[in-house]
């Protein structure tokens, strides 16, 4: 859904925060010693993995999506690995562009993708998980 987000940047001495709005979420984020690895229906750990660019907004708004789930994810920064970009090219057959998420070895997409997910519900089908409180 476009239009139904904002993210807003701001920058401090030697610090730069990026505050993210996601519909029906107005909780902030989780702390970090409640986040935790999910556990589907079926009783299995989801593995979540994330390839990202650290100045890139779509990446910003896909990690304040997995962290409104209080989620384990492994996020892999490519912008300075060309490894992991080749890796990341190769698993989202031939995309380029970050963020590519995957959930189990399965490509979801980009922040579009996820935040469609998100807001239809099957995200958190997915990762076994409502939203945090």
């Amino acid at each position: 859904m476009r239009g139904t987000f904002f993210m807003q940047t701001w920058r401090t001495s030697e610090q730069f925060f990026t505050e993210m709005y996601i519909p029906g979420n107005d909780q902030e984020n989780p702390s970090s010693d409640t986040v935790s690895t999910p556990i589907n229906k079926q009783g299995t750990a989801v593995k979540i993995e994330m390839y990202s660019k650290t100045y890139c907004p779509y990446c910003s708004r896909a990690t304040a999506i997995l962290n409104k789930y209080n989620v384990d994810y492994i996020e892999y920064e490519v912008s300075r690995n060309p490894t992991k970009l080749a890796q990341m090219v190769n698993r989202s057959n031939g995309a380029r562009t970050v963020p590519q998420i995957f959930i189990n070895d399965e490509l979801i997409g980009g922040s579009d993708q996820l935040l469609e997910m998100h807001m239809n519900g099957k995200l958190g089908e997915l990762l076994g998980r409502e939203l945090s409180a």
